[in-house]
Formats: C-alpha cells, structure tokens, sequence
C-alpha cells in the first residue's frame, strides 16, 4: 500500500518533489527514489539540493540514486554528483559514480573525479568507478587493470560483482580472456558469471573457447 501510495504521489509531477525527498528514509526509501526519477527534469534542482545540503545519508545516496536513473537528462547534477564522489560515506561514492556512469558522457567534465575514485580502500567503489569511467569516457585498458586488481580479492561477492561490470565493458580480446581465466575460481558465483557472460558473447567468444577446450 506504501509503495501504491508514493507512486501515485509521483505521478503529481513537480509539487510532489518536497513530499517524496521528506519521506526519503529507510521504509520508502527505494519507492521515493523511482518516483523521483519518474518526475523526471522539474525534480533535479531540489535532487541537487539534497545532494550538497545536510548531513541524511540516506537522502543523499537515494538522491543520487533518482538523478542515475534519469540518465543522460540528469546532466544538470554533474558538477554535484563529481562532488559527492569524494565523499565519506562508502555508499554515497558508489551512488554517485553509478548515477555519472548512467548520466554518460555528459559527465566527461568530472572525469578526474571518477578517476580518482578508482584506488579508494573500499573495495566496492573501484569498480563502480571503472565502469562510470567507461561509460563517461570510452576508455578500457583503465577500468579493465582496476576491475581485474578487484578479481584478486578474497570475497567472492567482490569477484562477482567486478566479472558482472567486465562483462559489460564489452567483447574486447583481453575481457575475453579474463573470463575464461575465471572459469577456474575457487567459487561458483564467479564462474557462474563468467560462463553466462560468454554465452551472451555468442560468436566473438567462440574462437578463444574452442582454443581453451584444449
């Protein structure tokens, strides 16, 4: 009945805006976000404002969260999300490269920011750093050495969640290689994703799959 609620009260457009930031914690959190980014441009101002103002780091990383799912049309909140980038909260960083990484290459201005972003100690945030990078820049080679340094690491929810931003990166020779030297983890999370992302491959990855059967 809750999220039926928030969702009728995003369909009012603009003077649902103040309600659905006020009720923007832990219970309605996720439902207020959609229904923010479904507002669409007439939100994005106060969506910034949420962003710089006060210390809610809910409200924060859902706001950041509403102006990623708008896309490309959030690109007013470029210069706000480059900053909370650079944020304390673990959370909050990821939010904000994920929303540049949708946003696109109309983000290219904050670049360094995301960059920068790509050796932080939680190691969650490099790698939604190296896909935003991507996806802002066109670069590869970068966001590959950061998402194959997390390929390292001992948690394989870690390994997974990097295979799953590799695979999005695209069909280049190197990716290609990576995954089928994944095939071999330890854990079946990993290897579960390495095999599905080749088999979306389809015909690209079929030449180094035949020469890896023997």
């Amino acid at each position: 009945s809750r999220e039926r609620a928030i969702a009728s009260i995003g369909r009012i457009g603009k003077p649902a805006v103040a309600p659905l930031l006020r009720k923007v914690s832990k219970l309605h959190a996720l439902g207020c976000a959609r229904a923010l980014a479904r507002i669409g441009e007439p939100a994005i101002p106060a969506l910034i404002q949420a962003l710089t103002e006060g210390d809610d780091l809910m409200r924060i990383q859902r706001a950041a969260e509403a102006l990623g799912e708008m896309g490309p049309a959030a690109k007013a909140s470029v210069w706000a999300l480059g900053r909370t980038t650079q944020h304390d909260d673990m959370w909050i960083r990821i939010a904000s490269l994920d929303a540049l990484g949708q946003i696109g290459p109309g983000a290219l201005g904050v670049a360094p920011a995301i960059r920068s972003c790509l050796y932080d100690p939680w190691v969650r945030v490099p790698i939604s750093a190296a896909e935003a990078l991507w996806r802002v820049t066109g670069e590869i080679k970068l966001p590959v050495d950061t998402l194959l340094r997390s390929l390292r690491d001992v948690d394989e929810s870690i390994r997974d969640t990097a295979l799953q931003a590799l695979g999005r990166i695209g069909p280049t020779p190197r990716v290609i290689r990576i995954l089928i030297r994944t095939l071999n983890d330890v854990a079946e999370p990993p290897r579960r994703t390495a095999r599905q992302v080749l088999a979306e491959y389809g015909d690209v990855a079929l030449p180094a799959l035949l020469e890896a059967l023997g």
